[in-house]
C-alpha cells in the first residue's frame, strides 16, 4: 500500500521551512528513534523489505508498537547499515 506525503516549504514569509507530512514520515522518524533502543544502525519495516525484494537473512525480526497506530509492526533490525548495501548487491546479481 502506498503511503501518501506532502512536501513543500510552510511557513509565512521569512518563517519558510521545507518539511514533510503524513504517516510515512511520522512512522520513519518513530523507527529512526527505535534505533537506539534497539541497538542498530538502521531499522526496515516487514513491508519495506518484501517491496524492495531484501532477503530476511541476518536481519532479525521484531514487533514494535509504533506510537498512533493501532496495530503493532513488524522490523528488521540492522545492525551495520553496510549490511543493507551488501543485500540490495545480491539482489542485483539475482536479477542480472
Amino acid at each position: 500500500m502506498a503511503a501518501r506525503v506532502i512536501i513543500g516549504d510552510i511557513g509565512y514569509r521569512d518563517h519558510m521551512v521545507f518539511t514533510a507530512l503524513g504517516d510515512a514520515v511520522n512512522v520513519a522518524a518513530r523507527l529512526q528513534d527505535m534505533t537506539k533502543s534497539l541497538a542498530c544502525e538502521a531499522i526496515v519495516s516487514e513491508e519495506v523489505r518484501l517491496t524492495a525484494g531484501l532477503s530476511a537473512d541476518g536481519l532479525p525480526q521484531q514487533e514494535v508498537e509504533i506510537r498512533g497506530r493501532a496495530e503493532p509492526m513488524i522490523v528488521r533490525s540492522v545492525a551495520d547499515a553496510r549490511t543493507l548495501s551488501t543485500l540490495v548487491k545480491e539482489m542485483d546479481v539475482v536479477a542480472a
